[in-house]
Parts: C-alpha cells; structure tokens; sequence
C-alpha cells in the first residue's frame, strides 16, 4: 500500500503539530529547514517532536542547492542532522550526493531508515533508471522528485516506474514523482509505480510544486485503495487542474461500488498522451479545451453529435474485438437538459447565441434540435457567419447584435457560450461582460455555460432585471452524468 506523507513546512513546530491534529497521514516528513530561525530553535524541542507528532517522521534538511532554504555549511548541517538523529525520527532524507560517513553510521546506530534522494526542477534526466538503480546501494530508500515538462516526460516516470518493479519485485522502498502541473498524476497514481509513499501539503499550503492537500489524496483520490486492478479514467487539457470533474466521477465511482479513479492530465501533445493512455490502461477520459478537435484524429469511432458538432469531450476504449477508441459529445445533452427544466417547450423561441467556439456548436446544435429560431454573434464576424452557414441560421458580430436590440429585436433566450466572465476571485474592476450593452427586460431567460464563479457579471445584470437565470453547473453536472453511463454503464 501506498502511504500518505505530509510535508510539515510550517514555520514553527506548534503549527506543524497543528496540522497533524487536521490530517491522518501514515507519516510525516520534517521540513527543519523550513522552520524560523532553526539555528537558534530550540534542541529539545525538535528531539520531542517525534513523540508529540505519534507517528513516524522523516527527518529533512534541505539545502538551497536542492530546492530547500538551508544555507549554512555542510559541516553545520551534518551536526545539527547528528544531534536531531538522538530523537525518535524514523527516517533521514539524504540527498543522492550526501557522502557523510557520520551520518550513515549514526542512522545505522539508531535504526533510522535513509531515503537517498534527488531533485530535479528543471526536467527528467534521460539517466533516470540508472541513478534510481545506483541510489539503491546507497540507502534503504530511493527517491526521485522530478519536473516533467510535458505528457511525454510523464510517461518516462510510469516506465521508470515499471522497470523498477521488474527489477526489485517484491521491495517496498521507492519513491518516485513529478512535480508540477504534468506531474500530479504521478502523485495520484503513485501505487501503480509500487511506490513506497506519495506527498501531501497541510491546506493553504504547497511544500513542492503540484502537492495537493492530504484530504484531496485521501478522500477524492483514495489514494492508499489504489491497485493494479483500479480502473483508470481521467480528463485531459491544458490547462486542467482547475476542472471540477474529479469532484463528479470519483464520488460516482465509490457510491456505485466501482474500483476506479478519475485523475486530470494536462496534455501537450496528443500523440504521446494516447501511448500513456495504453501503457496505464485507461479506459475512457473527458477531453476540454484545447483537444476536443484535434482528438478526434485517434478515433476509430465517433457518435453523430461529434460529427455534426465537429468536437468530442469523451472518450472510451473500444471492447471485444474491436481495438481502439470511440468518441462522444456529451456537452450536447449536458447543455439542453437543464435548460428543458427551465423551458419544457423550446420550439419557435428566439435564441441569440454569443461566441462561436466549441462550446457555441454543441449550444446551437442541440438548440436547432429542439426546434428554435436561432442567430450567431460573436466578436470575430466572419467566425459568427461561417458557422451560421453551416447551421443554416442566421449570424453576425456583436455590433450587430447591439443595432439589433437598440432597434428594438427581442429574444426569449440569451446563450453565452464565451470565457468572458469567467475566474473566481477577480476583484470587481476586472470582471467582465460579454455583451455590456445588452438591456434585460425581463423577460428573457439568461443561460450563461460560465461555471467558475457560480454568478459572472452578466448573471448578476439579468438577475437584477427580473430574468430567469442558468449558470454552467448543471450543465457540468448534466455532462458528466451522461460521461460516467458511457465510461461505466452505470447511472450517477
């Protein structure tokens, strides 16, 4: 099994024992470098911090040279690490070029297990198996902490990974992971690399680049039920790790009694995700901006909503004889269903759609499905026009949908299918509205795909004039329902 570590990096003991008390971890590791003024730190203090924290710590100094803030001389830190090894610290984190002779020998007096480690912030060596392997001779424990600067990079750690497995099988001492936003599925997926242990950060706080909190890693991930017969699923985009569609699926997955795991992906490059994709197996993954187009070109079947809408967000591996994988849109569904709930009856209602993007060909697609009269607007004319053709509706750019309603055109619906307005936590100066000059009335019923914030600058103006008002939750909810029937032919 795969522990859960938390990396105490607080300033100050009090704090770290506090967030001990906040988080169940299997272990902690000891940031001593991290602490406030630690030369002048009480000795007696940190020699009683493993009986008060109740579990075993590792004990870390880390230089400035490997990402760390101590910088005093090595001789210093081999005495303070000599002094500190007299308390009851499980293990030591020693870095791959530490040649102290004392501190080997005292870590063997004191039972202390030693984690050989090293870092790297600025990519994955090609030499990574070889250094992994050359560690091991050097320490109970082995350690890689990494920065991939791609998919691909990713994929060199799982490979890492396996040859590991293949060639210690049985051990339980490595510990390997990608830091960053390309490597947080390594964290996640830690167990599938036979690791010995993955990091956790207290909440509020990021000891590593792409650290997540112990309560994401415990109850989103359940990270310590992984095993090699989980299923995998996940979600790929760049940028993806604000997405919400973890907190639907892995939820789904436990209340159906499912072993699965949704993890998000970021992705550069297609072609290498689609070789990680079979090297772990994943059976099915959601596609966001910006792949759902170009995905489509490792699809060996496609339903009709990704044929006429031109963009696939979910994707299953093909079973029984076929090989391969299947696309589906399921934003199609996921747009229209809240909306039915607010107007049963769609047929002949005048819509204004505004963007058109990807998101505006599922909105107009299932919208014309339904029976409306429809019209495109959107900033760039001619983008507006081209897909209006396509549609066979009518279209234009924003300026003529202002002369449309200055001249007095009214519309039962208003579709915003653009990012404007979305972001949390913009102060108020900063938010914007796609269509400022519009004047509500009322009567119109306002559908904006937003979801981040709950309420964008032109939900508040439609609520403030009386209007019905639909924001992107459901939608998102709606999407990943139909997403989790298709990846486990189950109900949400």
């Amino acid at each position: 099994m795969t522990r859960l570590c938390l990396t105490l990096c607080r300033p100050t003991l009090e704090e770290n024992l506090e967030d001990l008390k906040n988080s169940s971890p299997d272990l902690a590791e000891l940031r001593i470098d991290l602490l406030t003024d630690l030369e002048s730190y009480p000795r007696g203090s940190l020699l009683s911090f493993p009986e008060k924290a109740g579990l075993p710590l590792i004990l870390t100094c880390r230089k400035t040279a490997d990402g760390g803030a101590w910088s005093g001389t090595d001789s210093q830190r081999e005495a303070l690490l000599l002094e500190l090894m007299e308390g009851g610290y499980s293990y030591i984190d020693l870095e791959e070029d530490e040649d102290s002779k004392a501190l080997h020998r005292k870590a063997r007096e004191k039972g202390i297990l030693i984690i050989r480690s090293f870092h790297d912030f600025l990519s994955v060596p090609e030499d990574l198996e070889e250094r992994l392997e050359s560690m091991s001779h050097r320490g109970d424990l082995v350690k890689a902490a990494l920065m991939p600067r791609g998919i691909n990079d990713l994929l060199i750690l799982f490979q890492a990974g396996r040859t590991w497995q293949e060639r210690h099988p049985g051990e339980d001492r490595l510990i390997i992971l990608g830091m960053g936003a390309y490597g947080v599925p390594s964290r996640i997926l830690a167990p599938l690399m036979g690791c010995f242990l993955t990091f956790c950060s207290p909440p509020g706080a990021e000891a590593a680049p792409g650290h997540m909190s112990w309560e994401t890693l415990h109850e989103l991930y359940r990270v310590q039920e992984l095993t090699a017969e989980t299923g995998l699923y996940g979600i790929i985009g760049n940028p993806v790790l604000h997405t919400r569609s973890p907190q639907i699926h892995n939820p789904g997955f436990r209340a159906a009694g499912i072993n699965a795991v949704y993890v998000p992906f970021t992705v550069d490059d297609l072609d290498a995700f689609f070789t990680l994709a079979n090297f772990l197996n994943i059976s099915g993954f959601s596609v966001t901006v910006p792949h759902k187009e170009a995905v489509r070109a490792f699809l060996q079947q496609e339903d009709e909503a990704v044929q006429v809408v031109g963009a696939c967000n979910t994707v299953v591996r093909m079973k029984g004889s076929r090989q391969g994988w299947e696309g589906f849109n399921t934003d199609v569904i996921g747009f229209i269903e809240p909306l039915k709930e607010k107007i049963p009856t769609l047929k002949e209602k005048k819509a204004a759609v505004i963007g058109a993007g990807g998101a505006a060909r599922s909105a107009v697609f299932a919208l014309l499905q339904e029976g409306c009269e429809l019209s495109i607007f959107n900033r760039s004319e001619n983008r507006a026009l081209q897909m209006a053709e396509e549609f066979c509706c009518a279209g234009g750019s924003l300026d003529s949908f202002k002369e449309k309603t200055d001249s007095g055109e009214t519309y039962d619906l208003i579709i915003q299918t653009t990012t404007v307005g979305m972001g949390e936590g913009k102060p108020e100066e900063e938010q914007e509205n796609p269509i400022p000059f519009f004047a509500f009335t009322g009567k119109e019923v306002l559908y904006d795909i937003i979801y981040i914030p709950r309420e964008t600058p032109l939900m508040a103006k439609a609520s403030r004039a009386g209007c019905t008002v639909l924001g992107g939750m459901p939608m998102l909810l709606e999407q990943g329902r139909a997403q989790f029937r298709l990846f486990t032919g189950t109900n949400l």
